[in-house]
């Protein structure tokens, strides 16, 4: 697979490694994540889509059981096979996060009995639940709490650099993306968040545990958003125009 964000014009060499010839393909499947040529996620998102669509239809056959137990099993054994890798797939176009975003919301219409006219933002207000887009974030600050202490590996850590603030504590640099596709990595994504915690948290040297229980009562978790027309930076260099 050769990733580019520009067309190839062929027909490309036939690559060799020991008599053997590699095949040139547009998209494969690693570690259960399908990766493109244009790390675009599509395919990821569209397949994790119909498999979720797949055991929602299955959960409706459990209907007889007490809500609370629905709620458990849906949690508990269809949400993680959902949100597996997310922090690297996360990155695929709106629109198409969105489609998972209204499978979530119609679990919820299932299970709690709502209105069909209810919209998926009412339904899991409703339910009181949080959209997936919650997880995502929160895995996003989860990395750069352990890119902070040193836990995370070295390859990981390399991506980012600490600077310490006198007034705001420590924060990470943020980088300068050449093109679009750069502000959807975590290399840039990572370091948004965890400048927008709160300076409580950012200069506590709780464990990750402890860690985890604050992010519950951060309000950033559920107020920022990646879309280029919503998306702000709190700390920007006055020098430098990030949109």
């Amino acid at each position: 697979m050769i990733i580019t964000d520009k067309y190839l014009t062929g027909p490309l060499n036939q690559i060799t490694i020991k008599g053997e010839n590699i095949q040139i393909v547009k998209e494969s499947k690693s570690l259960g994540v399908y990766i493109d040529n244009k790390l675009s996620w599509k395919k990821q998102a569209s397949t994790i889509s119909k498999s979720f669509n797949t055991k929602i239809k299955l959960l409706k056959r459990l209907d007889y059981l007490p809500l609370k137990v629905l709620e458990q099993i849906y949690y508990k054994t269809i949400i993680p096979s959902v949100v597996y890798c997310i922090s690297v797939w996360r990155s695929c176009p709106p629109s198409t996060f969105d489609m998972i975003e209204a499978v979530h919301a119609k679990a919820a219409h299932l299970i709690y009995h709502l209105p069909k006219e209810l919209d998926d933002y009412s339904s899991l207000e409703r339910a009181n639940w949080l959209p997936l887009n919650h997880i995502y974030n929160r895995r996003l600050l989860i990395i750069m709490k352990e890119c902070k202490d040193g836990i995370k590996d070295e390859r990981i850590r390399s991506l980012f650099k600490i600077k310490e603030h006198q007034r705001k504590g420590c924060l990470f640099e943020m980088i300068r993306p050449r093109k679009e596709i750069g502000r959807e990595t975590v290399k840039f994504r990572g370091p948004v968040m965890w400048n927008k915690l709160s300076a409580t948290i950012r200069n506590n040297n709780s464990s990750i545990d402890s860690f985890k229980k604050q992010l519950k009562k951060e309000k950033v978790l559920k107020n920022i958003s990646f879309r280029k027309e919503a998306f702000l930076n709190t700390n920007m260099d006055t020098n430098f125009v990030y949109f």
